[in-house]
C-alpha cells in the first residue's frame, strides 16, 4: 500500500537491503546503484568530472549485488582529490580510461570456460546408477528414460496409444532424476486400462494433454524433496516452473508490474535461495 509510481524504486532499495541484509548484516546499497526497470538489473553509475560514468549493470542476486559493492569500493578509493585534480580537459579521456582500469584492480579475470566433455548414453545410466544408489540403495531407472547426447540431460518418453509422448527434460543430477522417477510413477498410476479405453483417434491429442498434466506436477514433486530436508516448509507464492529453462523463475508483483527476482535451479539449494 506504501507504493507509488513515484517511490517504488526507493522501496526496491529497502526489499533489497534487507535481502542482502540476511546473509551479510550490515550490508549496505552502495551509493550510484539503481534499479534498471528495462533490463531487470542493478546499474551502477558514478560522477567523474562532471558526468555519469556506467560502471556495469549487476544481476539480482547476492553474488551480482557483493560484485557491485566491490566495484563501487574501489571506484570511491581511486578516484580521490588527487586523481580528480589531475584530471585536464586535453586528459580526460585518458582518465576515463585509466580509472575504468584501476578500479578493476585485484578483480580475478573470468576463468576461460573449457568444453564440457560429452557423455553417451551407458556412461550417464552408469553415473546416475552409481550417483543415486548412495542415496537410495536398490534405486531403478525409470523406463522410458534416455540419455540426450546433445542437450547433455535427460529425457523421458512413454507410450501412448501407439505414440511417443514427452514428459520433459531432467538434469543428471540427484533431485532431477528424483523428479524423473516421480514423474513415471505418476504416470504409471494414470495410464490405466480404463484410461487407455478412452482413447480415440479423435481425442488423441486433447487425452495426450491430459495425461502429460496429471504427471508435471512440479510444484508437488518440489514439495515432497523439500519435504525431506525441511519439514514443513511451504512453497513461496510467485514461484512458476519455466518449462523451456526447466528451472523456477520468482516473480512478485510491485505496484502493479511484476517483478523478476531471479531463476533457481531445481535442487534443494535452489528452492532454499
Amino acid at each position: 500500500a506504501t507504493i507509488t509510481e513515484a517511490n517504488v524504486k526507493e522501496k526496491m532499495k529497502e526489499l533489497t537491503k534487507a535481502y542482502m541484509q540476511e546473509d551479510e548484516p550490515g550490508w549496505e546499497l552502495p551509493s550510484g546503484m539503481e534499479w534498471n526497470e528495462n533490463a531487470q538489473c542493478w546499474e551502477l553509475s558514478k560522477e567523474f568530472n562532471g558526468k555519469m560514468l556506467s560502471l556495469g549493470c549487476y544481476g539480482y542476486s547476492i553474488a551480482g549485488l557483493q560484485k557491485a559493492a566491490f566495484v563501487a569500493g574501489r571506484f570511491d578509493a581511486v578516484y580521490t582529490k588527487e586523481f580528480k585534480a589531475a584530471i585536464t580537459e586535453d586528459n580526460v579521456e585518458e582518465k576515463r580510461r585509466e580509472i575504468k582500469e584501476r578500479f578493476k584492480l585485484n578483480v580475478k579475470p573470468r576463468a576461460k570456460k573449457r568444453k564440457a566433455r560429452t557423455i553417451d548414453n551407458a556412461e550417464a545410466k552408469k553415473i546416475a546408477s552409481a550417483m543415486m544408489q548412495k542415496v537410495k540403495p536398490g534405486w531403478e531407472f525409470p523406463s522410458g528414460l534416455s540419455w540426450h547426447k546433445g542437450g547433455q540431460r535427460w529425457e523421458f518418453k512413454k507410450s501412448v496409444n501407439g505414440k511417443l509422448l514427452s514428459l520433459g527434460c531432467y538434469p543428471n543430477t540427484i533431485e532431477g532424476l528424483q523428479m524423473a522417477a516421480f514423474v513415471a510413477r505418476r504416470f504409471d498410476a494414470e495410464y490405466t486400462e480404463e484410461f487407455k479405453a478412452t482413447i480415440t483417434e479423435a481425442n488423441m491429442e486433447e487425452m495426450m494433454r491430459v495425461i502429460r498434466e496429471r504427471c508435471e506436477l512440479y510444484e508437488e514433486i518440489a514439495s515432497a524433496m523439500m519435504q525431506k530436508v525441511k519439514p514443513g516448509w511451504e512453497f513461496p507464492s510467485g514461484l512458476s516452473w519455466h518449462k523451456g529453462g526447466q528451472r523456477w523463475e520468482f516473480k512478485k508483483s510491485v505496484n502493479g508490474k511484476l517483478l523478476s527476482l531471479g531463476c533457481y535451479p531445481n535442487t534443494i539449494e535452489g528452492l532454499q535461495m
